[in-house]
């Protein structure tokens, strides 16, 4: 049986489960959490709330979300600096 993430609709590649046991890609759910505020998200299927700390996947894939754009911004332009913060 192929599974289909609720959130994209397509055939899932990287299963992640819910605790409340709905399917989701890891990265249309690593999408979702990064919207969460604090250390909670909620499935997106149901509404279950669940700590985000149960799955160090999630975290997983929000970085590796990051890291290419970030990555080839900086690459794009020889003369990158980065910005200064405030003091």
């Amino acid at each position: 049986m192929v599974q289909s993430c609720a959130i994209c609709l397509s055939q899932c590649d990287n299963l992640v489960s819910t605790p409340c046991g709905h399917i989701f890609c890891q990265i249309c759910i690593s999408k979702h959490v990064l919207r969460s505020n604090g250390f909670q998200s909620f499935c997106p299927t149901c509404r279950e709330k669940f700590l985000i700390g149960q799955f160090p996947d999630f975290l997983a894939g929000s970085v590796a979300l990051s890291v290419p754009y970030s990555h080839s911004r900086a690459s794009a332009s020889s003369s990158f600096i980065p910005p200064i913060h405030p003091s």
